[in-house]
């Protein structure tokens, strides 16, 4: 087995889980400051107007970018189900048809977001003031989603091998490349919101190229050949299926919810420039501090995935219940820093302007109290994607979907921006409650029949 890969169908779930967590949290936590330090560079630089471009630009890249990473992580779970089942030739041939197909989806997406992008803006009533920068953001992102999707196809590979301190590794790389960038583009040659966004396109392109010769050259199970890509035709459909029967509904399931943002965004735009920059700012450091929920949402995701290939049922039952009680535990602890740092938290976002900084305050302390509810989701979510059943969380995100667009479009024109912050722990609770009753009666019935080894 490669140095750099690592089996989780044996051993203590909870020190694998952990031990793949750190890594990957601290690679997540890189990827969501690529966004702070843009708002960041821009609020000292350029002011709230470019901090609002960017925030106005959020709905629609996520949306965007939401399929294609999605799609990454769905290919990635098959690799990772033939990884657990140590079929090293399916392995590398699972990654090679990853690289095809996402690099595909990539172009389209990239033209179709290039094309639809000033529609987009006015259908959701950007304001005047912000529209030329929002746009110029959204397509110099859009002109590097490759070079984003296939660095998000790369770091999940190696995830699925187990392997999450090289991700780790990458993402740091590239964030510390992105504040360099930022500080010249922005700083520097005052490049405003348009600049934020090469520097972030360039950090990612260098990154991506970078982890792919890293896993060309020290990851043996991912050393695609030639042969890999080259497959009879009638085993070439089958394999293709294989992987766009996850990758695409977790591509789905990504945009439906990016589609609520939209909504929820849309509301925003509604209520002036100072609420899309506080939306923007509060936006951002929530995920920021979410961040690790994800984390161990991916972890168990991973876990389920190798231990769904080599069908340890109860090994999977195991990792799943010291998953929920680690990410409840963080949850908790998060809750209450929105609630009682709300102050300061607002006012180091938004230092000069005192109307932003509470309508920040406001979005952390509604946000908080779905923050268990939303540990839960990503547990269950991602344990499904990883036994390859994507259809179960695709129908949770549409719900998610329904609850945002009601946040938006009814609770908002009543409550302001009491009723858009809404949208979050709504939709959370919406979509976790019947997600979770399917897994766990899913668990249930197979966990009986399973091995331990």
């Amino acid at each position: 087995m490669d140095t750099a890969s690592k089996k989780m169908t044996a051993g203590s779930p909870a020190r694998l889980i952990i031990l793949f967590t750190i890594p990957l949290l601290l690679g997540n936590l890189a990827q969501q400051l690529y966004y702070m330090c843009n708002l960041f560079f821009l609020s000292r630089a350029s002011g709230m107007g470019d901090v609002a471009a960017v925030g106005g630009s959020q709905a629609v890249m996520n949306l965007i970018v939401g399929f294609s990473t999605g799609m990454a992580s769905g290919v990635a779970v098959v690799t990772a189900q033939r990884f657990g089942a140590e079929d090293e030739d399916a392995t590398r041939k699972s990654f090679a048809t990853s690289i095809f197909l996402c690099f595909a989806a990539g172009i389209v997406l990239t033209a179709l977001g290039l094309f639809c992008v000033g529609a987009a803006l006015r259908l959701m009533g950007t304001p005047a003031g912000i529209t030329a920068g929002t746009r110029n953001y959204l397509t110099v992102m859009l002109c590097g989603l490759c070079a984003t999707m296939m660095l998000t196809l790369f770091a999940n590979m190696l995830r699925a091998v187990g392997d999450s301190k090289s991700a780790l590794l990458f993402y740091g790389f590239s964030f510390l490349l992105n504040i360099a960038l930022d500080y010249a583009f922005v700083v520097l040659l005052g490049k405003g919101a348009k600049g934020a966004a090469a520097a972030t396109v360039l950090a990612q392109s260098v990154c991506a190229v970078m982890c792919f010769w890293y896993i060309r050259h020290r990851v043996r199970c991912l050393r695609v050949q030639h042969n890999d890509f080259s497959l009879p035709k009638s085993m070439r459909v089958h394999e293709v299926w294989q992987h766009l029967r996850i990758g695409l509904p977790m591509g789905v399931q990504s945009s439906v919810i990016s589609i609520g943002a939209v909504g929820v965004q849309t509301a925003v735009n509604a209520l002036g420039a100072d609420a899309v920059a506080a939306f923007a700012s509060a936006e951002r450091f929530d995920m920021l501090t979410l961040a690790p929920l994800m984390s161990f949402g991916i972890a168990i995701g991973t876990y389920t995935a190798q231990n769904y290939g080599a069908q340890n049922w109860q090994r999977i039952t195991k990792g799943v219940k010291t998953c929920a009680v680690i990410a409840l535990g963080y949850s908790i602890l998060t809750a209450f820093l929105n609630l009682f740092a709300g102050d300061a938290i607002s006012r180091f976002l938004s230092p000069d302007s005192a109307e932003v900084a509470t309508m920040i305050k406001t979005y952390l302390a509604i946000d908080a109290a779905g923050f268990c509810v939303l540990a839960l989701l990503f547990i269950f979510r991602y344990s499904f994607q990883g036994m390859g059943r994507s259809a179960f969380p695709t129908a949770a995100g549409f719900v998610e979907l329904a609850a945002r667009l009601f946040a938006a479009f009814v609770l908002a024109p009543k409550l302001g921006f009491a009723g858009v912050c809404a949208a979050n722990p709504l939709a959370w609770v919406c979509a976790c409650v019947p997600l979770g009753a399917v897994f766990l009666l899913a668990i249930h019935k197979r966990a009986p029949r399973g091995r331990e080894r």
